[in-house]
């Protein structure tokens, strides 16, 4: 339990698992959630790159008793390391990040996991909020370490911003939360910590842009999504900024094929489609470079073929 330290803990080959929430009852329920990010800033990186998961907690738990075995003291989980499905957690990946080291070039580096989906459900059904689980099936032994928020640097801490519409005007106040980074060897500190609070955000996003788009089977080939064509979830996409305010967001396309990024400063940025689901293959481009500009919304869709790409060896003259 490092529940008191400055830094979150995240281990490869889920040997080590970041717990955390946010009280968001200052919305009330009905309240549409339009997009909701949590931010963590590094602290410690390492090598290799480690692929980052969000899942929804189901079970309640206590951030400063919370261990590897027990949610609270004498309380065990259904699974050690909280991994019990449909018990201690939800199996859904609810967003995935690709943590990379960045403290040689860029210290302080803020990764965004898009959390609306729970956030939603949180602020629909406030008894079923007990936080989310960051945690990491990488094979490879790696660790990375997030600023927490007992860190030092309040700028750094992690913050979760939430952009709303329909609800009652607000106002939101800091909530003490629990913080807790489950690991195989618990200490024995039993003082409560505060973890991200929910920062409510008006709609209006006139200084922002957006980039967003659908994934979709181009039927006849044109690169156009038509009416009709199917939309394909499971798409992952990279938006990063090319110079200024540092971004690097990871989205993957929805039910419905959609993916969007939202609250973006104006500037340059390049979008990579990352990985395709089988049995598709891309048939655009691989990365698209634009400019973002303050109040508008750029919109890029990702068009799709079914079949497998087929690799040949290369032949060389002699």
């Amino acid at each position: 339990n490092y529940h008191l330290d400055w830094t979150l803990h995240l281990r490869s080959q889920n040997v080590k698992r970041v717990l955390l929430k946010a009280n968001v009852s200052v919305l009330p329920p009905g309240t549409i959630i339009e997009e909701a990010i949590l931010t963590l800033c590094l602290s410690h990186d390492s090598q290799p790159v480690m692929y980052a998961q969000v899942h929804e907690m189901l079970t309640e738990w206590n951030g400063h008793e919370a261990t590897w075995l027990e949610r609270k003291a004498e309380l065990p989980w259904g699974a050690m390391g909280a991994d019990a499905i449909g018990t201690d957690r939800g199996s859904a990946v609810i967003d995935e990040q690709r943590i990379f080291p960045t403290m040689g070039s860029y210290p302080n580096y803020p990764f965004d996991f898009d959390v609306t989906v729970l956030v939603q459900g949180w602020v629909n059904a406030p008894l079923s909020n007990h936080g989310l689980m960051i945690a990491s099936s990488t094979m490879a032994s790696t660790e990375y370490r997030f600023r927490s928020s007992d860190h030092n640097e309040p700028q750094y801490r992690p913050k979760l911003i939430i952009r709303f519409r329909d609800g009652e005007p607000l106002t939101p106040t800091p909530t003490a939360t629990g913080s807790v980074t489950v690991t195989p060897t618990p200490s024995e500190t039993h003082t409560p910590s505060e973890t991200p609070t929910a920062t409510a955000t008006p709609a209006e996003t006139s200084a922002y842009g957006q980039v967003k788009g659908y994934a979709f089977l181009d039927a006849n080939g044109n690169g156009i999504l038509d009416p009709g064509e199917q939309v394909v979830q499971g798409v992952m996409l990279n938006l990063r900024r090319m110079s200024g305010v540092i971004y690097n967001g990871t989205r993957v396309t929805d039910v419905d094929g959609r993916y969007i990024f939202s609250m973006l400063d104006p500037g340059q940025y390049e979008l990579t489609v990352s990985s395709v689901p089988q049995p598709y293959r891309l048939i655009g481009h691989k990365t698209y470079a634009m400019y973002v500009l303050a109040g508008a919304v750029v919109e890029i869709n990702i068009p799709l073929r079914e079949g497998t790409m087929l690799a040949l060896p290369l032949v060389l003259n002699p």
